[in-house]
């Protein structure tokens, strides 16, 4: 960031005469120089620590120091410090943690018992903190190289922590996604069963309108059935008792049998009334009394006047049919009301 950048520009603005004096102390250095120069070899040599474990980040100054000495001696030191890129810190998180817990500040995520320190040997206790004061008594030369290492530390430590939300704000996201697959699942199995259901409430209700219109002709048949028993049929004739044998049979007169002709009797009148006798039908049906109120009043009327008149009369039975029905309606309608008539009036 611009804070690691500008403290990069601080040690790049180091003289040589501010170098040499840093060397001069390379022999005998005070322990805060020591513990800066040794932050600062560890994170430009990072990579020897990568893929190992945390125990073996740590500067032996038997082995380290005098690499140390040679990387200050070193003209391109200072261009080591500018080019050094903070992002391959990442690769080797180990090693930020090491300096963090050297110099005094300690990186998140990095238990005690796991953090190495500066040490000539595992018996030396955890230095205390290192702070720019102490480093400013001790070279004030060294105080950009301290501010270098902290803010790279600082910058590190951000960086490693965006990451971390980032990762759990990816893991959240894909987890979110996956609940809303399993929502839109269970979204359209739900539907599907509520379309079947909605389905079988509509057949069940066809069939329940179905049962309901058979009901309905049902009950007007047994009022045609009922109102055809009120009708009545003709009574049987009573017989005279026959005379007994041992009667003598006296001889009958002949009395003229008077014939009485109505007027209501004759053809035309009979012709009149069997043209107001139409057989009503509904539209495309060529049934008689399913229920038909009309019918039950006109066919039963028929047949009374064919009883009347039985054996006297040629009835001729003309069917009809409306505009758009299927052929041979009429036919069917009249052999429909013959049957009737053959059952009934014989």
């Amino acid at each position: 960031g611009e804070a690691r950048a500008k403290a990069a520009e601080e040690v790049g603005g180091l003289s040589k005469r501010q170098l040499a004096e840093i060397r001069q102390l390379l022999r005998s250095p005070p322990e805060a120089v020591k513990r800066i120069l040794a932050a600062c070899w560890l994170l430009l040599h990072c990579q020897r620590f990568k893929d190992k474990p945390i125990s073996a980040v740590r500067f032996d100054e038997k082995t380290d120091w005098p690499r140390c000495q040679r990387m200050l001696v070193d003209e391109g030191f200072i261009a080591s410090v500018l080019s050094f890129d903070s992002k391959q810190l990442e690769e080797v998180p180990n090693v930020p943690a090491c300096v963090a817990q050297n110099l005094g500040f300690s990186p998140p995520g990095v238990a005690p018992k796991a953090r190495p320190s500066l040490r000539r040997s595992a018996t030396v206790p955890v230095k205390p903190p290192l702070d720019l004061a102490s480093v400013l008594r001790a070279s004030e030369p060294c105080a950009p190289l301290l501010r270098w290492v902290q803010e790279l530390i600082n910058e590190h430590n951000e960086r490693m922590k965006l990451s971390a939300e980032l990762t759990d704000a990816t893991a959240a996201k894909a987890q979110a996604e996956s609940k809303e697959a399993d929502a839109e699942a269970d979204l359209a199995e739900a539907e599907a069963l509520l379309a079947r259901l909605r389905e079988a409430l509509a057949t069940q209700e066809a069939m329940l309108e179905k049962l309901e219109a058979e009901k309905g002709a049902a009950e007007k048949a047994l009022q045609d059935i009922r109102r055809l028993d009120s009708l009545g049929t003709p009574g049987k004739s009573v017989q005279s008792p026959k005379a007994s044998p041992k009667a003598k049979e006296m001889p009958k007169e002949k009395v003229p049998v008077p014939i009485e002709l109505e007027v209501s009797g004759t053809l035309a009148v009979v012709e009149q009334k069997l043209a107001q006798c139409g057989v009503p039908f509904r539209r495309a049906d060529a049934q008689v009394l399913e229920g038909d109120p009309r019918q039950a009043l006109i066919l039963p009327r028929i047949a009374d006047i064919l009883k009347e008149h039985r054996g006297k009369l040629k009835l001729l039975l003309e069917g009809h049919q409306a505009e758009g029905e299927e052929p041979g309606t009429d036919i069917e309608r009249s052999l429909a009301v013959y049957q009737w008539l053959v059952e009934v009036a014989g």
